[in-house]
């Protein structure tokens, strides 16, 4: 799941594939009902890709088909090319080994004003305004109707305010300013990129480059 989501965003997915496959969906650290993110982590993404390998390890399973999505697709993707014995398959929806624009050789992603923007919104006003800030309609929900996104809003934000700010500042201060773009290459795995047309925050540009150096 991405920010600032659970495992129950996957409720579909879960009634779509109980029949086919053996699904594990998991809260990563900080979100649903898993224990919050330590607080002296330094790096958030790789505590996850360790966890994800501990709860494999512990449920037995030699090898997994992983399925991230946003944030939990950039864990994904790190895991791929890390614990690539692990992983049988691969599939991606609008991941990004970076999510923080620079103006040499990466244009894709937030400025690091729109970081800091979400940062102070969280630190200084609470989980209220940084869920506000990240469920900004003029950057979500473009493609559904109003009386939609005001559901898909509202099933968002219940699970943003179980998350809670330390959690989300530990990906806009700590996972946000990754640069895994030299695991890329090292993704054994198929995989499958899915990729939103109406995405800013990680555009269809992001998707290619991860085509062209997977």
């Amino acid at each position: 799941h991405g920010l600032p989501l659970d495992s129950r965003s996957w409720s579909a997915q879960y009634d779509a594939f109980a029949d086919k496959y053996r699904n594990i969906f998991v809260d990563l650290r900080g979100y649903g009902a898993s224990s919050k993110l330590p607080a002296a982590v330094k790096d958030v993404t790789q505590l996850y890709c360790d966890d994800i390998l501990a709860v494999m390890d512990h449920l037995e399973i030699p090898k997994a088909n992983v399925v991230g999505f946003a944030s939990a697709g950039h864990v994904a993707l790190r895991f791929a090319a890390l614990q690539a014995d692990r992983v049988n398959k691969l599939v991606t929806l609008n991941a990004s080994p970076k999510f923080k624009r620079n103006d040499t050789d990466y244009p894709n992603g937030f400025t690091e004003e729109q970081l800091n923007d979400h940062f102070v919104a969280a630190s200084d006003r609470g989980i209220e305004e940084v869920t506000n800030a990240i469920l900004d309609p003029a950057v979500v929900f473009q493609d559904l109707t109003a009386e939609d996104a005001y559901k898909v809003a509202s099933w968002f934000r219940t699970m943003a305010y179980n998350a809670g700010t330390d959690t989300l500042n530990g990906f806009f201060k700590i996972m946000a300013h990754d640069d895994d773009r030299q695991y890329v290459p090292r993704v054994k795995a198929p995989t499958l990129l899915i990729s939103s047309s109406l995405g800013k925050e990680v555009p269809a540009a992001t998707a290619l480059y991860l085509r062209q150096n997977l």
